[in-house]
């Protein structure tokens, strides 16, 4: 990927097709892959998983637009009740 080529770079968003493991008569056999799903990443964490052939178009589509604004995803924790350490959470948040 990117980070492999420019390791000081901005993570960015990319999509990566995941396939299901083949065994190695399989493999002599030269079957074809079979998909499983397709991951929408942001440097290397999976942020959304999709199936078919609409969802592959869909997060190609959503990465592009993401790349172009340099958007980053929101942190996990939205709300202080959620976060593990709540008192550290709240002061972060209060003004």
């Amino acid at each position: 990927m990117l980070e492999d080529l420019f390791p000081n770079s901005e993570p960015r968003w990319s999509v990566r097709t995941i396939y299901r493991h083949q065994t190695a008569k399989e493999k002599e056999m030269k079957l074809s892959l079979e998909v499983i799903r397709h991951e929408l990443l942001f440097g290397t964490q999976v942020q959304d998983k999709r199936k078919g052939e609409g969802g592959l178009e869909t997060l190609r589509e959503i990465a592009k637009f993401l790349n172009r604004r340099s958007l980053k995803p929101r942190d996990r924790v939205e709300c202080a009740a959620d976060a593990p350490s709540f008192d550290a959470d709240l002061k972060k948040c209060a003004p």
